[in-house]
């Protein structure tokens, strides 16, 4: 028997089962329950609105506006924070979960595979729209070719509204397949999201054209508690999708593995080298030969 690196000839029961325990030791760590998650990622939501306050009331009350910056660090209704990152970071969490149910469906040749997998091109775009602000580069066109203020005001609301309802049409049968609790979770999910993204953004529209502009409408009371709900909607809504997909997963996939190397998953016996497999003999044999 050699010790050069390469698998010796060890009984290959015994290398199948120390690969599986090693193995299982791997994938049984960290557990993403879906509960658990959902606790955070709203712990993380309060904490961020409960920041936006804080900055509303310095904003409201004290004549230092900026705090060192901290102001639009939390600002709700700004760009380029962390409340805008937590929202990016949480689209891209749901791209991915819908990915992986996309492609377990591609595995078991499920007819509605294209579904998930155009849900998870969908909501990657909007975690790049969330960055990147792409709607807003058609808000001034759309709102000048129409003449639109008040509740339209926000003229990307149309487009996209318009695109939302083909993508709901188009998606009715898939609903329809989709288990009842996640069907249900899927559709409570997407109305709180599109309630805040949508619904409140238009009355967003409606109190900046009463109020005369978007600088008099930072400073009054009624559209900053309409900021604090449209954005808080949005994000507890990704954030019950997100539950609503670890839910899924573990009631019909059970696990989702993620294999980093090579596309060939290794063998046990390319797994355990020489040494190894060296090792796994000899407690074997002490256990064999124990008193």
């Amino acid at each position: 028997m050699r010790n050069n690196g390469a698998i010796v000839s060890a009984p290959a029961q015994w290398v199948e089962d120390e690969y599986l325990q090693r193995r299982d030791a791997v994938l049984h760590w960290p557990r993403l329950l879906p509960r658990r998650v959902f606790v955070g990622l709203c712990i993380c939501i309060a904490t961020l609105l409960c920041c936006y306050v804080l900055t509303v009331a310095i904003r409201l009350t004290s004549t230092r506006q900026s705090l060192f910056g901290m102001v639009h660090l939390f600002d709700l209704d700004a760009e380029a924070n962390i409340p805008t990152y937590f929202s990016v970071v949480q689209l891209n969490i749901a791209a991915g979960l819908l990915w992986a149910i996309g492609a377990h469906a591609r595995r078991r040749a499920d007819r509605y595979t294209r579904h998930w997998l155009a849900l998870a091109a969908i909501f990657l775009f909007l975690g790049l729209d969330e960055l990147a602000q792409i709607h807003e580069l058609i808000e001034d066109p759309v709102r000048a070719a129409f003449h639109l203020s008040g509740a339209l005001r926000n003229a990307w609301v149309l487009p996209y509204a318009g695109l939302m309802l083909v993508l709901g049409w188009a998606y009715v049968p898939f609903l329809a397949h989709l288990p009842p609790r996640t069907r249900a979770l899927t559709m409570v999910s997407a109305l709180i999201y599109v309630g805040g993204a949508a619904g409140l953004e238009m009355y967003g529209g409606y109190l900046t054209t009463q109020l005369g502009g978007q600088a008099a409408a930072e400073h009054n009371v009624a559209y900053l508690t309409e900021v604090f709900f449209e954005e808080g909607m949005e994000m507890f809504g990704i954030a019950l999708f997100i539950y609503t997909l670890l839910d899924h997963i573990r009631h019909t996939m059970g696990r989702v593995l993620v294999h980093v190397g090579s596309a060939r998953r290794p063998t046990p016996a390319q797994e355990l080298n020489g040494t190894q497999a060296l090792q796994v003999l000899d407690r074997r044999r002490r256990s064999l030969t124990a008193p």
